[in-house]
């Protein structure tokens, strides 16, 4: 049995978070963080990708309001999100046993960072992922609230299912390097999921531990622009799209497009019998469906561009 990994300093910590054009959401972020007691000893990186520098300023004022707190401001010009987090790979040094990804839009709770490295500990993992907990506004439709579309499924602690991403993950530094520090890949930057991309290369192609925490949930406010339909379509097919892209790395076309017509067939079934049994099939014929059809169209080279300048969300 190999020896056991000494237990993660905090002061050893680097916790990142990427953000372009969400004034609001960085500032409400910052606000939780410093409110952590677990991050105190941390190093917090915010990686600016707007152009123009605009989140200098919110990272300023979280400063002042925290002296002593390690906190760095980074710009990334270059459009897209693989780019952005590219730069906060650039600051992972010998100084740094681990790295934490977390969005600016979430808010964190006390005792979220002490949660994510308890996790590593006991798990004695390389990876972990904490839940992401969707809150709707208080006036969201009932259809929204009964479709699921929104949510994201949560695991608990110590299940290795699904991947991991970048809105609430530790990585421990020195599997990283073992797997040979990749980067994130800048060809999914308009589509997204370079997240994606580099967990499953870590994971299962080089062999990194991954667990869930439960303990270390965020919690993500829903903005009322993407309650729609149309939204979840497109981002659910997007996902499948980028799984099945992902996926092509390892097998054949036609075993992508199999899955995909699969997974369309399972949804549409499940989605007939939640209808016949009086429950909402939204998720099912939406959320699942687009899925499906996103890894369908994968494997005929097809690409569902999300974000517009080059990958900004």
């Amino acid at each position: 049995m190999p020896p056991e990994r000494p237990v993660l300093d905090p002061a050893r910590i680097l916790v990142t978070v990427c953000t372009y054009d969400r004034p609001d959401g960085l500032a409400a972020f910052l606000d939780t963080y410093l409110a952590d007691p677990t991050t105190q000893r941390a190093t917090l990186l915010v990686v600016d990708n707007n152009p123009d520098g605009r989140a200098a300023a919110t990272v300023t004022a979280a400063s002042s309001r925290a002296p002593g707190r390690s906190i760095v401001y980074a710009h990334e010009p270059r459009p897209g999100i693989a780019a952005a987090r590219n730069r906060c790979l650039d600051h992972v040094t010998a100084e740094v046993d681990a790295f934490v990804f977390v969005d600016d839009d979430e808010l964190v709770p006390p005792g979220w960072l002490g949660a994510l490295l308890d996790a590593a500990h006991d798990h004695d993992a390389d990876i972990v992922n904490g839940n992401v907990e969707t809150v709707l506004p208080s006036d969201a439709p009932g259809w929204v609230r009964r479709s699921g579309l929104f949510e994201r499924r949560r695991r608990p602690t110590g299940s290795s299912e699904g991947l991991p991403a970048t809105n609430n993950t530790l990585v421990r530094r020195e599997a990283w390097e073992r797997a040979g520090a990749p980067r994130f890949d800048e060809r999914f930057s308009g589509t997204g999921g370079s997240d994606t991309q580099f967990f499953w290369g870590l994971i299962r192609g080089h062999g990194c531990t991954f667990v869930w925490s439960e303990e270390a949930t965020v919690r993500e406010p829903l903005e009322p622009a993407r309650m729609s339909l149309r939204w979840a379509w497109r981002r659910h097919l997007r996902a499948g799209n980028v799984l099945g892209r992902v996926m092509l790395a390892e097998r054949s076309r036609a075993a992508v497009a199999v899955g995909g017509v699969g997974r369309v067939a399972k949804a549409l079934a499940t989605g007939t019998l939640a209808a016949i049994t009086l429950h909402d099939p939204t998720g099912h014929f939406v959320g699942r469906v687009a899925r499906g059809v996103g890894m369908v169209g994968s494997a005929s080279r097809h690409v569902v561009v999300e974000y517009g300048r080059g990958g900004t969300g």
